[in-house]
């Protein structure tokens, strides 16, 4: 019987050594994990820690004997992308990859993200792609403001996934005159040019896709999804 406690005893301790090992090398993974995505190419350098990773792999030492981790979530403060020559910022940025490979290049089978581009981000854009007049974004509505022969004129804008998936564009949809709504073919005959806005991501990796652009307050939710994603640089692969 002592015997018997004894090995019961040891086989606990054993789980309890083999449960704390696991957990302290996900604790180390996650912060080389961490460690690198702070030096990839965009990501912004004037913060401290930049980047949270949590491996969900249970227990991790299968999945490194394997070369797979199986589920890895990331949140990032943001990423610094140049489109059409202009910086933009993509901030708030939740990834959440499945069957990522441990050896380089280290590609993602699965991934599903998300982004936020602030309102003050969307409009400085905007103003950069030559577009006169004050964007805001309210009540998950986007407008801009301007002046045309003395009256204030509001337009709004619809946001669309382009056709490629690797971007959005802001269409023109509605238009009011001192807070009557007017069509948009009045405003043009008025001479006033309304341009769509396109916002192409063209450096994001190989693999993933854009599939929602939603207004919200105070900014644009973007949502991506990828297969095969190599996450291994922010740059579009050549």
């Amino acid at each position: 019987m002592r015997l018997l406690r004894r090995l019961i005893l040891a086989l606990v301790v054993l789980v309890v050594l083999v449960g704390v090992g696991d957990r302290a090398t996900v604790w180390v993974l996650d912060r080389q994990i961490s460690a690198s995505i702070a030096t990839l190419p965009g990501v912004p350098t004037d913060q401290k820690n930049p980047a949270s990773v949590s491996i969900r792999d249970v227990p991790i030492l299968t999945s490194l004997v394997d070369g797979r981790l199986r589920s890895v979530h990331v949140t990032l403060s943001g990423v610094d992308l140049t489109t059409r020559g202009t910086a933009l910022h993509l901030g708030n940025a939740v990834t959440d990859l499945e069957d990522v490979t441990t050896s380089e290049p280290h590609v993602a089978a699965s991934l599903q993200a998300s982004v936020t581009i602030s309102e003050q981000d969307l409009s400085d854009f905007a103003t950069a792609a030559g577009l006169s007049g004050t964007l805001g974004i309210d009540q998950g509505a986007i407008t801009v403001s301007t002046t045309v022969l003395g009256q204030s004129v509001s337009i709004g804008f619809s946001p669309a996934v382009s056709e490629a998936g690797r971007g959005f564009e802001l269409t023109p949809a509605s238009a009011q005159v001192a807070g009557t709504t007017v069509s948009l073919d009045s405003l043009s005959a008025l001479g006033v040019t309304i341009p769509s806005i396109s916002v192409p991501l063209d450096e994001l990796p190989t693999g993933l896709t854009l599939t929602s652009v939603a207004a919200a307050d105070g900014g644009l939710d973007l949502s991506f999804v990828g297969t095969d994603v190599n996450v291994s640089s922010l740059q579009t692969a050549s």
